[in-house]
């Protein structure tokens, strides 16, 4: 495996599932940055399609470009 030298050389996803207690299940779509271990995003849905994957992360490069630019 890789050493890690700074954030955002190397993100994880997982998918976890919950239910409320209405008994319906929901899924968490959880993205962190292995270097740093922070949160980047958390997406929550009754059903987290691909597109809906694609977004969030469109969504994390987005803000991590505009961070590079400042």
């Amino acid at each position: 495996m890789t050493t890690l030298k700074a954030v955002n050389q190397r993100w994880s996803m997982d998918f976890m599932t919950d239910m409320l207690a209405t008994g319906r299940r929901f899924r968490t779509l959880n993205v962190l940055d292995d270097f740093s271990r922070k949160s980047l995003a958390i997406g929550v849905g009754f059903s987290i399609s691909g597109e809906e994957v694609g977004r969030v992360l469109d969504r994390i490069a987005q803000i991590v470009v505009i961070q590079k630019l400042s």
